[in-house]
């Protein structure tokens, strides 16, 4: 976690939720750290003076001090990407599969935010009966296809 904040850092200032979302966007929605994970590695790299916040009205973005610039210039190639790391632990089929359910949770998020009660009702019905149809599929039997 440390490294990929520090990486996606070296690209500009950011608060903690942007560098979760710029994470995830970088390994394809494999990798999505929490809050729980990606403060405390900020805490401890502000506690090492390799970044520093930079605080704007209710704004708190972090930012990499030069000791911090100097550590990702010395180690970026011996660090690689931290992400393409996590998605290369998963197949291409596992990897669409989340691409998939991004987009699904993106379209159940619109309807959230723009449908009425009923398209509501109804996109929870969808992902309900989704829901039951995956777990059936985990209860078949291989020679089943």
């Amino acid at each position: 976690m440390r490294t990929a904040a520090l990486l996606v850092l070296a690209d500009g200032p950011l608060n903690g939720y942007q560098i979760m979302q710029e994470i995830e966007r970088r390994s394809d929605g494999v990798w999505r750290p929490s809050a729980g994970s990606v403060y405390p590695a900020l805490s401890q790299l502000e506690d090492e003076g390799l970044v520093r916040v930079d605080a704007t009205g209710d704004q708190r973005r972090y930012v990499l001090t030069d000791s911090g610039r100097a550590q990702v210039e010395e180690h970026r190639g011996e660090w690689g990407l931290p992400w393409e790391q996590m998605t290369g632990a998963v197949d291409d089929e596992v990897g669409a599969l989340f691409r998939e359910l991004r987009r699904v949770g993106m379209a159940a998020g619109q309807i959230g935010h723009l449908g009425n009660s009923n398209q509501i009702g109804r996109a929870r019905g969808v992902l309900a009966e989704a829901r039951r149809a995956l777990y059936v599929l985990l209860g078949e039997d291989e020679t089943d296809e």
